[in-house]
């Protein structure tokens, strides 16, 4: 601190972490940052209100062609650093996940995506558990820290949580939940992209939850997967 400028550039993955870097720096006795903002939180009820009173300072999520606001903005950051006596707080969007690559990855839905996605038979609870023992060396090989003390209670305990996502069948079967969507009661100014039918949201949806909870498993299967791509076409090649 004293006569270094200072910029925290933390991660985030949600919008209350602007206002946690605040409290630590509040509660360890050190000046509360200026936080760079998008404009969008500008407007935002309490968090527009709540940032400004933390020191925040709001920009463009984009300067088009707009020359002067961005030279204008520029010489505001320049001063804030070289003559400003907050430290500044800037967030970098890009290491805030939103495919959830942060948390840490569920191997009970690699097993699950694959036998759903390619329409085998519903698994048992006994087959998923012996699955998740064959994933489970197999992912260690790969360099993977697999955090479970037993497989059959880590399953069990995912059962439970994630009962709006996954449930085990009168026949002991393993499923994934579909809870009928209405779009009647959305408002569709508010969607994005296509616009689908109630049906296919219903079945898309928990397959969309799932995939969120395989992504962070896929940086292990990488280089492997790129191998049996080349192998497969060497081999078609060939043919």
């Amino acid at each position: 601190m004293g006569n270094c400028p200072v910029v925290f550039v933390p991660s985030h993955r949600s919008y209350a972490d602007f206002i946690l870097m605040s409290l630590v720096c509040f509660t360890y006795d050190i000046e509360i940052p200026a936080i760079a903002a998008g404009m969008d939180f500008h407007a935002m009820w309490g968090m527009g209100s709540m940032l400004r009173d933390t020191g925040a300072f709001f920009m463009r999520r984009s300067y088009n062609d707009d020359g002067l606001y961005w030279t204008t903005f520029k010489q505001y950051i320049y001063q804030l650093v070289t003559k400003g006596d907050l430290p500044i707080e800037f967030f970098i969007e890009g290491t805030r996940s939103r495919s959830n690559k942060s948390l840490a990855p569920k191997y009970v839905s690699l097993i699950l995506n694959n036998n759903l996605a390619t329409r085998q038979e519903l698994l048992t609870v006994e087959e998923l558990t012996k699955e998740v023992y064959w994933l489970k060396g197999v992912i260690e090989l790969y360099g993977a820290f697999v955090h479970t003390e037993n497989v059959e209670d880590s399953i069990k305990d995912c059962f439970i949580v994630h009962n709006n996502l996954i449930e085990v069948t009168a026949g002991d079967r393993v499923c994934l939940v579909r809870n009928n969507i209405v779009l009647d009661k959305i408002n569709p100014s508010k969607l994005k992209a296509h616009s689908l039918s109630d049906q296919t949201i219903t079945y898309a949806l928990p397959f969309v939850m799932l995939q969120i909870y395989i992504n962070p498993t896929l940086q292990y299967f990488v280089d492997s997967a790129l191998l049996v791509v080349i192998l497969n076409c060497q081999t078609n090649l060939n043919k």
